[in-house]
């Protein structure tokens, strides 16, 4: 039984368009793993102002021209602007960092922060941090000590580790790579989908790091190799 000790944060952000100087930031999610797989935190800021917002038309042809149920969730409903309102999540986003790595120093628990694409969810951070928390240093720094922290990326972790399961696996498409992991081991199956709610897809980033984690230290068990030639076919 594998007894490590870690949490696994990570995070989601839904933007209505790739430069939020343009376009909108929709909504970001936390969700917090323990290494059983269990989730020991999930939060959802809802930033999304129907009658102020701007969609990039590829943005919206690509992720939200059918997702009325999704963007009704991420409706921010409280008598805030949009500007207080970022202000006010960015804020609580670094004290909930700040908190679960204050617990997990204090406890001798490893901690790792992780998103699916660093470069897209870490500069959108960064960029609030640097407008409403000017004297805050950010990522991948820690929110609690400001000290120098590893920022991981699950999809190319996943890349990295399909192709050393097995070198001749060309991944093909950059998606459903998580899918194909858990095709190749004996893992069981996440309570949430990835449905662009940012809460929903933070928790998905979180159990793949733990997957991935898990498998390292032997805990699932590899299915036959034919399983990976199949999924290239």
């Amino acid at each position: 039984m594998n007894t490590t000790k870690r949490i696994c944060l990570a995070f989601d952000i839904e933007t209505s368009g790739p430069d939020i100087s343009k376009y909108d930031v929709l909504g970001i999610g936390i969700s917090v793993i323990s290494n059983d797989m269990a989730e020991v935190d999930s939060v959802l800021f809802k930033t999304y102002f129907p009658k102020d917002v701007k969609f990039e038309k590829k943005c919206w042809d690509e992720f939200w021209w059918d997702k009325d149920e999704i963007l009704t969730k991420l409706e921010y409903k409280g008598l805030l602007t949009k500007d207080e309102r970022l202000k006010e999540v960015i804020d609580e986003f670094q004290k909930i960092r700040s908190k679960w790595e204050t617990h997990c120093r204090n406890f001798g628990i490893e901690y790792k922060i992780v998103s699916d694409n660093n470069v897209y969810d870490g500069m959108i951070i960064n960029q609030l941090i640097s407008k409403y928390l000017p004297d805050t240093i950010g990522l991948p720094f820690n929110a609690s000590d400001g000290k120098y922290a590893p920022f991981y990326e699950t999809q190319s972790m996943i890349k990295g580790f399909l192709l050393g399961t097995d070198p001749k696996f060309g991944l093909k498409n950059d998606w459903g790579l998580d899918k194909k992991v858990k095709e190749a081991y004996k893992i069981p199956g996440p309570k949430k989908s990835y449905d662009h709610n940012p809460a929903n897809d933070a928790y998905n980033i979180a159990f793949d790091f733990v997957v991935l984690m898990r498998i390292s230290e032997g805990d699932f068990k590899k299915l036959k190799c034919e399983k990976l030639d199949a999924m290239e076919k």
